[in-house]
């Protein structure tokens, strides 16, 4: 183990130190002064993440002071739901490939040592936990501290850490699931073979409505906590007992998969790590040399049906889309975007709340809306034998996208109580923000302006939703945001079909 666990420092080190280098820190430098520099660069982080959790926690305070009193019941209500949710999401994706990866440094190490299969696998998985779990336990923090407002500082604090330490065996169990099962897969190669295997988890989602009992108990003891009605953590002692369980399956399981698969399946993986650092540089290289790598490794499905112009470029944005499910996933966060931008207008949210939303927006991976745009767009030799403005293209090309996520979207709006005469607006509020998404996505690669330069998508969106958003919150409806979206989308709809 420690053989490979040096191996792993090593990685990590080699990657810090492409980072550090830009503070003038060298991890391989062992002078005395430079490791002085380290550890106050160390101390400094440090001070730094808690000042700026403090700082934004204040600013979520101030958003929680004015939440409806029914957010917290809200919240007891639907997180048993999203944990379950993303639990069956996670075992799709470790149903498509192994959950565990080898990287080129592996290949040679674990491939030409008689190492036990079980000691990579579970470093491996404590390994693939870390960055999810932080994540988690941020956000649940934040969320923490607006539903304890009423407690005060000091107790907004207290449930911010319990909440915290709270997430922490919920994400490991899930992600313990997931890899469980994609491990499952690793050892069975009948069943590896399967092209729709990735889809069985959907069977997870009606378990709530038929055992509510069995999968609810571990969202429903973090809700608790979270809302603040239960203040010791003993109550997550029954999570933390099933993880220990799933963690001896996946050492089980993880000594007898079959090591040949899951370097055969690790090719991909070990490929991107190699110019990992051109997705911070040169982005648009690296996806596209990840959807090159990924559309070589699987045998294409069907073929594009017989249709001239415009009806060809949405047959073939829809082949691409049905040959590549992990997008179509993918456009659930631009499901969830449109739903929190409507709902804010709908059920009279805190205005403060746009902040958080529109750096959603801004952050979010919503890339998966223009996929096949955006190989156009950087493909400017076959751009030219496309004799349509950027407009129709972006559109054509967007077109499945955008139609999954407004019709997914109007279901759930459907089903929301809400006033009938809110049901309309509300349906054409989502088409505009769906629309937004997509034209300041396809703007950002073009170049727009006078001066023929490219507006990041973030200043896209954060100005073409927040102009929306704030029309509805300053005039009070979903119908000015409607006209303001109206507006603003015809705005960047004009500036796309003459780029």
């Amino acid at each position: 183990m420690l053989p490979i666990l040096w191996l792993r420092f090593k990685q990590m080190q080699g990657t810090a130190n492409y980072w550090l280098r830009l503070v003038d820190y060298d991890t391989r430098d062992k002078d005395v002064m430079n490791r002085a520099y380290g550890l106050y660069l160390l101390g400094f982080m440090a001070w730094w993440s808690v000042a700026m959790w403090a700082i934004a926690a204040g600013f979520i305070a101030t958003i929680g002071g004015s939440l409806p009193p029914t957010a917290q019941s809200a919240v007891l209500t639907y997180t048993p739901f999203v944990v379950l949710i993303g639990l069956a999401i996670l075992m799709m994706l470790k149903l498509q490939s192994s959950p565990y990866k080898l990287s080129s440094p592996d290949f040679a190490y674990v491939g030409g040592s008689p190492v036990q299969r079980v000691v990579p696998v579970i470093i491996g998985f404590f390994g693939d936990m870390v960055l999810p779990l932080v994540l988690s336990m941020v956000v649940v923090s934040f969320m923490a501290v607006a539903l304890n407002v009423r407690l005060g500082t000091v107790g907004e604090i207290a449930a911010a850490l319990r909440s915290a330490l709270a997430i922490a065996p919920v994400v490991a169990l899930v992600w313990a699931l997931a890899w469980l099962v994609g491990l499952a897969r690793m050892t069975l190669p009948g069943v590896r073979r399967w092209s729709a295997l990735w889809l069985v988890p959907v069977v997870l989602l009606p378990l709530p409505f038929v055992a509510p009992g069995v999968t609810a108990w571990p969202g429903n003891m973090l809700a608790l906590i979270m809302v603040g009605e239960s203040a010791d953590l003993m109550i997550m002692a029954p999570v933390v007992l099933a993880l220990v369980a799933v963690i001896a399956l996946i050492a089980v399981l993880g000594d007898r998969i079959n090591m040949i698969d899951v370097a055969d399946e690790s090719l991909i993986f070990a490929k991107l790590s190699e110019i990992s650092n051109l997705r911070w540089m040169a982005p648009s290289v690296y996806l596209r040399a990840r959807s090159q790598f990924k559309a070589a490794a699987y045998k294409p499905i069907l073929r594009l049906p017989d249709a001239v112009g415009t009806r060809m470029l949405v047959a073939r944005s829809a082949l691409t889309y049905v040959r590549s499910p992990l997008e179509v996933l993918k456009l659930l966060i631009a499901v969830a975007l449109v739903q929190g931008g409507v709902a804010m207008l709908a059920y009279g949210l805190p205005p403060l709340l746009i902040i958080v939303w529109l750096y959603a927006v801004a952050v979010a991976p919503t890339s998966a809306l223009i996929r096949v745009f955006s190989a156009d767009a950087d493909d400017l030799f076959t751009r030219q034998f496309l004799p349509i403005n950027s407009l129709r293209l972006l559109l054509a090309d967007a077109a499945v996208p955008m139609g999954f996520v407004g019709l997914v979207s109007a279901v759930l709006w459907l089903l929301q109580p809400v006033a009938i005469e809110m049901i309309m607006p509300g349906l054409v509020l989502i088409g505009i923000l769906t629309l937004l998404l997509v034209l300041c996505r396809g703007g950002s690669l073009l170049k727009l302006t006078s001066m023929r330069a490219h507006v990041s998508y973030g200043v896209l969106a954060v100005i073409g939703l927040g102009v929306t958003l704030g029309a509805g919150l300053v005039f009070g409806g979903i119908l000015a945001a409607v006209f303001a979206g109206a507006l603003t989308s015809a705005i960047i709809a004009s500036l796309i079909a003459e780029a």
